[in-house]
């Protein structure tokens, strides 16, 4: 098994796909990740997305938010065929984290 993708937070960069320019941002109560994986004790209280992330997420397409989210870390990262399944369920995992964390709109 090759190494996972580290994913690195930047504050102009969307937080999921981290492939375009954030244009909204969501508030989220701080949680802990703790999974096992790169992306442990990731906490904090803002999460920034792109357009197309945004569309998704306010749609509750998590599915395909997703496979987007993967889509970007592939190419990011060059994650092998065999380790996709794991990083999938990683994201899929951080993204139920993140849904349960998030605060409305008001």
């Amino acid at each position: 098994m090759s190494a996972q993708p580290i994913l690195v937070l930047s504050t102009k960069w969307c937080d999921f796909c981290t492939r375009g320019k954030f244009t909204k941002a969501y508030a989220c109560h701080p949680f802990v990740y703790l999974k096992g994986t790169p992306l442990e004790a990731h906490a904090h209280s803002e999460w920034k997305a792109c357009s197309a992330c945004a569309e998704l997420i306010d749609a509750e397409k998590w599915h395909a938010l997703t496979e987007r989210t993967l889509g970007g870390l592939v190419k990011d990262y060059e994650v092998s065929n065999e380790d996709r399944i794991a990083v999938r369920t990683h994201m899929q995992d951080l993204l139920a984290a993140f849904r349960q964390n998030m605060i409305p709109e008001a």
